[in-house]
C-alpha cells in the first residue's frame, strides 16, 4: 500500500477477504468486514480525529481494534431490504477469489477489477441493494470520473469509467440470478445508457511500433526473448500464449 500524502483526507481500502483497512500517517488500522456497522463506526472515528486534529491523527489515538475474524460469507441470501451493496460486492469477492493464493490472483482480472469496483462502491456499501439505481450508478461514475487516479495518471479515461459501469451491473445481473435481488434492479441499471464521463480523459491512440525498432530491439534481448518477440509478430498472439505454447499446438 503506498504512502498517503500529508493532509490527504484518509479513505478506505478493500483487503483480501472483503475486509477495509485504512492507512493514516504511517499508521494502519483494520476496521472490520466492508458494510459492517463496526467497520463504518471505526471509519468515522479515525475522520473525526483526524480533522479535529488538524489533518493528522494524534499520537495517542487508538482504536483498540484487533484483525477481524474472517468469515466465510453465505452465498445465499433471500431478496430483502437487508441485502446491500457492500454484500453483494462481499459475496463476489469470495466467489472469484475464494480459495486462490495471492500469486493465483495476480493473474484474475476479473479480481483486480472488483477492487477497482470496491474504491467507487465504498459509500454505498450500507445502501440496501434494492435502492440502488441508476441515479446512485450515475452519482458513483460522475465521482470517479471527477477524482484524480491514485497512481499519479490524472483524470481515469472514458474507457475504465464504463469498464467499471459495466461490472457493477454485472455484480447486481449475478445477484439476481442468486434471487438476492429482484430483477428490476438490473433493468433500471440497465437504463443508464449515458454515462456521466464528460471530465474523464479520453485514451491516448498509440501508433504501432514500427518493424526496424522491433529487429533493433531484438538483437540486443536475449535469444529466447527476442525469438518469443518475432513468434508473437508472425502470430498475433499474446504474450501469455506465446509463453505457454508447445511444439504440439504449432503447425
Amino acid at each position: 500500500m503506498g504512502r498517503i500524502k500529508s493532509g490527504t483526507l484518509p479513505t478506505a481500502r478493500v483487503t483480501k477477504g472483503c475486509y477495509l483497512r485504512m492507512r493514516v500517517d504511517g499508521r494502519v488500522f483494520n476496521l472490520g468486514k466492508v458494510g459492517s456497522k463496526i467497520a463504518d463506526e471505526r471509519r468515522q472515528a479515525i475522520l473525526a480525529a483526524w480533522g479535529a486534529n488538524g489533518g493528522s491523527l494524534p499520537a495517542d489515538f487508538n482504536l483498540n481494534t484487533t484483525k477481524p475474524k474472517k468469515v466465510v460469507p453465505k452465498v445465499k441470501k433471500e431478496i430483502t431490504a437487508g441485502v446491500t451493496v457492500g454484500d453483494l460486492l462481499e459475496i463476489t469477492l469470495s466467489e472469484v477469489g475464494g480459495g486462490k493464493t495471492p500469486e493465483e490472483l495476480r493473474n484474475v482480472a476479473r479480481w483486480w477489477m472488483l477492487r477497482k469496483v470496491a474504491d467507487v462502491l465504498q459509500p454505498y456499501f450500507t445502501t440496501p441493494a434494492a435502492e440502488f439505481g441508476p441515479r446512485l450508478l450515475g452519482d458513483a461514475i460522475r465521482l470517479m470520473a471527477n477524482t484524480p487516479m491514485k497512481n499519479g495518471k490524472g483524470l481515469p479515461t472514458k474507457k475504465y469509467c464504463r469498464e467499471v459501469a459495466a461490472e457493477i451491473k454485472r455484480i447486481f445481473s449475478e445477484a439476481v440470478a442468486r434471487e438476492q435481488v429482484p430483477p428490476e434492479r438490473l433493468v433500471a441499471l440497465n437504463a443508464l445508457k449515458k454515462l456521466p464521463t464528460e471530465n474523464a480523459r479520453d485514451s491516448v491512440e498509440r501508433d504501432p511500433v514500427g518493424i526496424e525498432i522491433v529487429e533493433d530491439t531484438c538483437a540486443v534481448l536475449p535469444p529466447v526473448v527476442a525469438d518469443l518477440l518475432r513468434f508473437i509478430l508472425l502470430t498475433g498472439c499474446r504474450p501469455s500464449e506465446a509463453t505457454s505454447a508447445t511444439p504440439a499446438v504449432i503447425d
